[in-house]
Parts: C-alpha cells; structure tokens; sequence
C-alpha cells in the first residue's frame, strides 16, 4: 500500500511539473518570437528609401492583407528584385524569424527552384519573365500609418 501511495504522490507531481513547464514555454517563446520578429521588422525597414517603405507598409485594415497566393504573379510590397543586398539579407533574417529551421529551409529552396522552373516552362509564350528566385515580395501590415 506504501508503495502505490509514493508511486501515485510520484505521478502527481510529475504531472503537475510537466503541465506547468508545457503552460508557461510556449506563451513565453511565442513572446521572444515576437520581440524578435518586431525587430527584424524594424531593421528591415530602417534599410528601405523612402520610395520602399511606401511600397512595402499597408494598413493592417488594408484589403492588401488578404492578397495572398502560392501562383506567380505581380504583387504589391516590395520584391527581393528591388532590394540591394543588405535589405535581401535583412529581408530573409525577417523571414527566418517567423519559421522553424525547416522551414526556412523550405522556402528558400521553393524560392531557388523557381530557375529551374524557367528552364523547364521556357518554350511556353509569355513566360520569359514569369518565373524569377527574386520575384517574391515583402509587405508589412501596421496598425497605424
């Protein structure tokens, strides 16, 4: 009977240190990976002209917002094509913060492949400047502007 009661104490406790670890490290990774991201936002944004910060901020109330898809198109924002090489690399560390190591891993490597996709879709009219690695565009959404 002592040991079932010091097995059952031994499971509470473990249960109750787990769900308050689980509780607590989300909400507060979350929170540094916002502050993170703000950041990167704001360093991003502090490398633009002028001309590029207009392009690339919209209202969060914006219809902008929900002017998203995975098909190759123009877009408003700002396209890697219109950066200099400090704001790409700003612009991918931005991206970095806001997916897991795969992730990025990922996106970049769609993003790469859109060469290979110009290769493979060259003989069809219209397409010579479809498909381009720097054709992907950046836009921020703020709450005031």
């Amino acid at each position: 009977m002592r040991y079932v009661v010091h097995a059952l104490l031994f499971a509470v406790i473990l249960c109750l240190v787990t769900a308050s670890a689980h509780d607590v490290s989300p909400e507060s990774n979350r929170r540094v990976v916002n502050m993170e991201m703000v950041a990167q936002v704001e360093a991003w944004l502090s490398l633009l002209t002028e001309q590029q910060h207009k392009s690339a901020c919209f209202s969060f109330k914006s219809d902008e917002r929900m002017n998203w898809h995975f098909i190759p198109r123009e877009r408003l924002g700002l396209s890697l094509k219109a950066m200099n090489l400090q704001q790409r690399r700003a612009a991918y560390a931005l991206l970095q913060t806001g997916l897991s190591h795969q992730g990025y891993l990922k996106a970049t490597t769609i993003m790469s492949l859109e060469s290979v996709l110009r290769e493979l879709e060259k003989d069809r009219p219209g397409n010579e400047d479809r498909r381009d690695p720097d054709k992907y565009w950046f836009s921020v959404l703020v709450l005031r502007q």
